[in-house]
């Protein structure tokens, strides 16, 4: 790596997921951050560690560093709502197997403990009627999880068309600032 010239650069670090690195490079660039290394992470397989740099004075900065506040907190935002997309579904599903497992199995013991034909009926009847309410609560999950996408989906949507208009803000304050020669009005 090189040495790094405080003086007259700004610098940042940063790690990003790979199946995202593309973008988040671009979106840098055009914030006007300039790649100067890309390394694997060391620890985890699926992370880079990327490096950019960027001249103290170029016009326009302070709005530039607004705007990459903003486009970061989107980023974070939509990671965010990725990691919840289906929270509430999964806990549902993961409760209602084990509930229905462990009560199943407590009728098997019942079944089998008392070996009469009564138990028996009884421990059917007992089983048939969890599985009912298992595919009645499987429907529900299925609803709730159709209702979680469509949200995530909506949310989605709406992070991504902020990304979108920051982006094309940045897109046209830099390319006044490559018009006008980057001659700096702010330090």
């Amino acid at each position: 790596m090189q040495e790094r010239d405080y003086q007259n650069f700004d610098y940042l670090d940063i790690i990003v997921k790979k199946i995202s690195q593309t973008e988040i490079e671009n979106a840098y660039s055009s914030f006007l951050w300039e790649k100067i290394y890309n390394n694997d992470d060391k620890r985890y397989k699926d992370v880079v560690n990327l490096g950019f740099r960027r001249p103290h004075t170029i016009k326009n900065k302070n709005r530039l560093q607004l705007l990459e506040v903003y486009y970061q907190c989107a980023i974070n935002e939509k990671a965010q709502l990725k990691i919840k997309k289906h929270s509430k579904s999964k806990g549902q599903t993961t409760r209602t197997i084990l509930f229905s497992a462990i009560f199943l199995l407590g009728v098997g013991v019942f079944i089998y403990l008392l070996k009469t034909l009564f138990s028996i009926i009884l421990g059917s009847l007992l089983s048939l009627g969890i599985i009912c309410g298992v595919l009645i609560k499987a429907r529900k999950i299925r609803k709730l999880f159709i209702n979680e996408n469509s949200v995530y989906l909506e949310k989605s949507n709406r992070i991504d068309n902020e990304i979108s208009k920051i982006l094309t803000e940045v897109s046209l304050l830099t390319e006044k600032t490559a018009y006008n020669g980057g001659e700096n009005e702010e330090v």
